[in-house]
Protein backbone atom coordinates (compact mmCIF):
# COMPACT_ATOMS: atom_id res chain seq x y z
CA UNK A 1 0.00 0.00 0.00
CA UNK A 2 1.33 3.44 -0.93
CA UNK A 3 0.85 5.22 2.39
CA UNK A 4 2.30 8.48 1.05
CA UNK A 5 -0.82 8.75 -1.12
CA UNK A 6 -2.99 9.70 1.87
CA UNK A 7 -5.28 12.69 2.28
CA UNK A 8 -7.59 13.57 5.16
CA UNK A 9 -10.34 16.19 5.04
CA UNK A 10 -12.15 17.34 8.22
CA UNK A 11 -15.14 19.62 8.78
CA UNK A 12 -17.29 20.34 11.86
CA UNK A 13 -20.83 18.91 11.67
CA UNK A 14 -23.86 21.16 12.21
CA UNK A 15 -25.62 18.23 13.90
CA UNK A 16 -24.13 14.93 15.05
CA UNK A 17 -23.61 12.40 12.24
CA UNK A 18 -24.63 14.78 9.43
CA UNK A 19 -22.04 14.97 6.65
CA UNK A 20 -21.10 18.64 6.00
CA UNK A 21 -19.19 17.59 2.82
CA UNK A 22 -15.59 18.73 3.38
CA UNK A 23 -13.70 19.95 0.32
CA UNK A 24 -10.04 19.55 -0.59
CA UNK A 25 -9.57 23.29 -1.11
CA UNK A 26 -10.88 24.27 2.35
CA UNK A 27 -10.61 21.25 4.66
CA UNK A 28 -7.44 19.33 3.76
CA UNK A 29 -5.12 18.28 6.62
CA UNK A 30 -1.37 17.79 6.32
CA UNK A 31 -0.82 14.42 8.05
CA UNK A 32 1.56 11.51 8.50
CA UNK A 33 1.44 8.13 10.24
CA UNK A 34 -2.22 7.62 9.29
CA UNK A 35 -3.88 4.49 10.60
CA UNK A 36 -7.50 3.56 9.87
CA UNK A 37 -9.21 0.61 11.54
CA UNK A 38 -12.77 -0.20 10.53
CA UNK A 39 -14.44 -2.64 12.89
CA UNK A 40 -17.91 -4.01 12.80
CA UNK A 41 -20.34 -6.53 14.12
CA UNK A 42 -20.82 -9.63 11.95
CA UNK A 43 -24.35 -10.99 12.14
CA UNK A 44 -24.78 -14.65 11.19
CA UNK A 45 -28.06 -15.81 9.75
CA UNK A 46 -28.74 -19.34 11.05
CA UNK A 47 -32.30 -19.73 9.83
CA UNK A 48 -33.95 -23.05 9.08
CA UNK A 49 -34.68 -23.53 5.40
CA UNK A 50 -35.17 -26.24 2.79
CA UNK A 51 -31.51 -26.37 1.63
CA UNK A 52 -28.31 -26.89 3.61
CA UNK A 53 -26.51 -23.91 2.05
CA UNK A 54 -25.70 -21.09 4.44
CA UNK A 55 -27.03 -17.58 4.14
CA UNK A 56 -24.33 -14.93 3.82
CA UNK A 57 -23.53 -12.84 6.89
CA UNK A 58 -24.60 -9.19 7.15
CA UNK A 59 -22.81 -6.26 8.78
CA UNK A 60 -24.32 -4.77 11.91
CA UNK A 61 -23.04 -1.76 13.81
CA UNK A 62 -19.74 -0.41 12.44
CA UNK A 63 -17.25 2.04 13.84
CA UNK A 64 -13.83 3.28 12.85
CA UNK A 65 -10.71 4.41 14.62
CA UNK A 66 -8.47 6.93 12.87
CA UNK A 67 -5.14 8.08 14.23
CA UNK A 68 -2.56 10.38 12.66
CA UNK A 69 0.11 12.97 13.37
CA UNK A 70 -0.23 16.56 12.20
CA UNK A 71 1.29 19.98 12.82
CA UNK A 72 -0.10 22.64 15.11
CA UNK A 73 0.73 26.05 13.74
CA UNK A 74 -0.73 29.51 13.73
CA UNK A 75 -0.61 32.42 11.32
CA UNK A 76 1.78 34.66 13.24
CA UNK A 77 -1.04 37.20 13.62
CA UNK A 78 -2.80 37.37 16.99
CA UNK A 79 -6.46 36.34 16.95
CA UNK A 80 -6.37 35.26 13.32
CA UNK A 81 -7.45 31.76 12.29
CA UNK A 82 -5.20 30.07 9.73
CA UNK A 83 -6.46 29.87 6.14
CA UNK A 84 -6.69 26.13 6.71
CA UNK A 85 -8.52 26.21 10.05
CA UNK A 86 -8.39 22.45 10.52
CA UNK A 87 -6.53 22.78 13.84
CA UNK A 88 -9.72 24.25 15.29
CA UNK A 89 -11.89 21.57 13.67
CA UNK A 90 -9.85 18.77 15.21
CA UNK A 91 -9.65 20.41 18.65
CA UNK A 92 -13.40 21.15 18.64
CA UNK A 93 -14.12 17.49 17.81
CA UNK A 94 -11.93 16.56 20.79
CA UNK A 95 -14.07 18.39 23.34
CA UNK A 96 -12.54 21.87 23.16
CA UNK A 97 -14.45 25.15 22.77
CA UNK A 98 -12.94 27.68 20.38
CA UNK A 99 -13.16 31.37 21.31
CA UNK A 100 -11.79 33.83 18.75
CA UNK A 101 -10.94 37.29 20.07
CA UNK A 102 -10.18 39.01 16.76
CA UNK A 103 -6.79 40.71 16.78
CA UNK A 104 -6.07 39.46 20.31
CA UNK A 105 -6.13 35.65 20.73
CA UNK A 106 -7.72 32.31 20.00
CA UNK A 107 -8.50 30.35 23.15
CA UNK A 108 -9.37 26.65 23.45
CA UNK A 109 -10.97 25.41 26.68
CA UNK A 110 -12.43 21.99 27.58
CA UNK A 111 -16.21 21.57 27.55
CA UNK A 112 -18.27 19.14 29.60
CA UNK A 113 -21.52 19.30 27.57
CA UNK A 114 -22.66 20.05 24.00
CA UNK A 115 -19.71 18.26 22.40
CA UNK A 116 -19.13 18.98 18.73
CA UNK A 117 -18.27 16.34 16.15
CA UNK A 118 -16.73 16.34 12.70
CA UNK A 119 -16.77 14.32 9.52
CA UNK A 120 -13.50 12.87 8.25
CA UNK A 121 -12.88 11.91 4.65
CA UNK A 122 -9.85 9.62 4.55
CA UNK A 123 -8.35 8.76 1.16
CA UNK A 124 -5.58 6.20 1.62
CA UNK A 125 -3.99 4.82 -1.56
CA UNK A 126 -7.26 4.86 -3.50
CA UNK A 127 -9.45 3.59 -0.65
CA UNK A 128 -12.04 6.11 0.55
CA UNK A 129 -13.47 6.13 4.09
CA UNK A 130 -16.24 8.61 4.95
CA UNK A 131 -16.57 8.72 8.73
CA UNK A 132 -19.30 10.86 10.28
CA UNK A 133 -19.87 11.64 13.95
CA UNK A 134 -16.16 11.75 14.80
CA UNK A 135 -15.08 12.64 18.31
CA UNK A 136 -11.66 12.05 19.68
CA UNK A 137 -8.70 12.76 21.89
CA UNK A 138 -5.39 14.46 21.23
CA UNK A 139 -1.87 14.68 22.54
CA UNK A 140 0.43 17.67 21.94
CA UNK A 141 4.18 17.17 21.67
CA UNK A 142 6.10 20.46 21.46
CA UNK A 143 9.21 19.37 19.53
CA UNK A 144 11.16 21.45 17.04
Amino acid sequence: MLTRKTVILAKVESSYGTDPTPTASANCILVKDVEVKVEGETLTRDFLKASISQLPFVRGTRHATVSFTTELKGTGTRGSLPAFGWEGVLLRACGMKETVNSGVSIVYAPVSASFESCTLYVYKDGIFHKITGCRGTFKINFEV
